[in-house]
């Protein structure tokens, strides 16, 4: 079995994985208890809930099952520690890298909304080949097999609808993600053509990114936040370069990521002939720096 071969049967066992963690997220934020979520720093965004938890959990155990058999390392926002304090080298001896985030987008999934995704990327020796993005409220998953792209409508549902996606050279809507009070106006920047926008949530993004609904995105993350929508932007004609120096990233690597897996510097996802526009109307955003 070929290493395409085999990534495309661990996309299929991922949606199995996604499936099961849409049904707690799901189940879970319908009966929220407020009482269980802490905050990992000062911020409100960066709530924990139970759910997180548990689908972190259900994660191991999916990939010690159904994996046994690979050379893998797991990347977990929740549980990064057990990576140990080199964490580096335990990722660089792994054939495979998955890399999950449990719930994206905790903050507005614990005032119960909608906009929240589950993501889980499968990398290579560093570099994403596979990946998933699934939002539970609205049913919408993306995922790339390593051969085609495919947006589902319903997902797990009997009236589920699949459309394989094709990359286009230009998407002509405006919304570009990112923080828009990071984005002050200047004399190039017309609203018309461009609006900034921002849902709390990469997995969300992402997902509306990849499947041609929004033109850019501008962000300084953690490779959790990334994971699952970068092999899928990749097929799809986008490309991961930092915003100051238009240099591509093309793997996960301390070149580009410290050691709490936390982008070193500004990056944006977009089509190479958009870059010199999204680089330009990001030039005075002092706080992206």
């Amino acid at each position: 079995m070929t290493a395409n071969e085999k990534e495309q049967m661990m996309i299929d066992d991922i949606l199995d994985f996604m499936r099961l963690a849409g049904d707690i997220a799901r189940g879970a934020q319908n009966h929220l208890d407020a009482s269980a979520n802490y905050l990992k720093a000062e911020s409100v965004t960066s709530v924990v809930t139970a759910a997180d938890l548990e689908i972190s959990q259900l994660f191991r155990q999916f990939v010690a099952r159904r994996f046994a058999d690979t050379d893998y390392v797991i990347i977990d926002e929740e549980s990064l520690n057990t990576l140990g304090e080199d964490k580096w080298q335990r990722i660089n001896q792994a054939e495979y890298q998955f890399i999950i985030d449990p719930i994206d987008g905790t903050l507005p999934y614990s005032c119960s909304q909608a906009l929240y995704g589950i993501s889980v990327g499968i990398f290579r020796r560093g570099k994403p080949c596979c990946g998933a993005l699934y939002m539970p409220a609205t049913r919408e998953l993306a995922c790339f097999d390593g051969a085609e792209v495919r947006l589902v409508r319903e997902a797990f549902q009997p009236e589920e609808e699949t459309e394989v996606l094709q990359p286009q050279i230009r998407c002509s809507c405006p919304i570009i993600f990112g923080h828009p009070w990071n984005t002050p106006l200047t004399e190039d920047f017309k609203l018309s053509e461009t609006v900034f926008v921002n849902y709390y949530s990469a997995v969300v993004q992402l997902l509306y990114l990849v499947t041609q609904r929004a033109r850019a995105y501008a962000f300084y993350m953690s490779i959790w936040d990334l994971a699952g929508g970068w092999a899928i932007g990749r097929a799809m004609g986008l490309r991961l370069y930092r915003l100051q120096d238009g240099q591509e990233i093309t793997e996960l690597s301390a070149a580009d990521f410290d050691d709490n897996l936390h982008l070193k510097s500004v990056c944006v996802m977009c089509r190479s002939d958009d870059l010199a526009y999204v680089q330009k109307i990001l030039e005075v955003a002092p706080r992206l720096r």
